[in-house]
């Protein structure tokens, strides 16, 4: 196994070893501003318990669980047409990572996962797009 599966199966089994948030505890604002609910990974939840949404929380002044998911602004989840989905999430803390690793671990789990509503995935039919369009570009060389 590659160091990268390697690290993408290591943060999938710690995020899924946290304990289930409930949203009506999140919209609450327990997970607030001032909580340890920062500098980490999120995985957001269907009814059926699939991944539907992974993200990440930074360690900002302003910054938690609860402003990312239900706070005020465009960043916040709430405004998403997908919200109503979401009935939990989990939610791991990195508080070693820095911002930059944060994002790798994020891209690293969103590809692992496949969460529909991430949008930096890719099908097949996208895939094939984009390699017609970039063919040409390595018969040039």
């Amino acid at each position: 196994m590659s160091k990268i599966e390697c690290l993408k199966e290591t943060l999938i089994n710690l995020i899924e070893a946290e304990p289930f948030i409930q949203k009506i505890d999140i919209i609450s604002g327990k997970y607030g501003v001032n909580s340890e609910y920062k500098n980490g990974i999120y995985f957001l939840y269907d009814k059926d318990e699939q991944v539907v949404y992974i993200g990440k929380v930074g360690n900002g002044k302003s910054t938690s669980l609860y402003s990312r998911l239900t706070g005020h602004g465009s960043g916040s989840h709430k405004v998403e047409y997908w919200w109503k989905e979401i009935v939990k999430c989990k939610f791991k803390s990195f508080q070693d990572l820095t911002n930059r690793e944060l994002n790798q671990i994020e891209r690293l789990a969103i590809n692992k996962k496949g969460p529909k509503f991430n949008d930096v995935k890719i099908n097949d039919s996208e895939a094939e797009i984009i390699i017609n369009k970039i063919a040409p570009l390595s018969s040039d060389n």
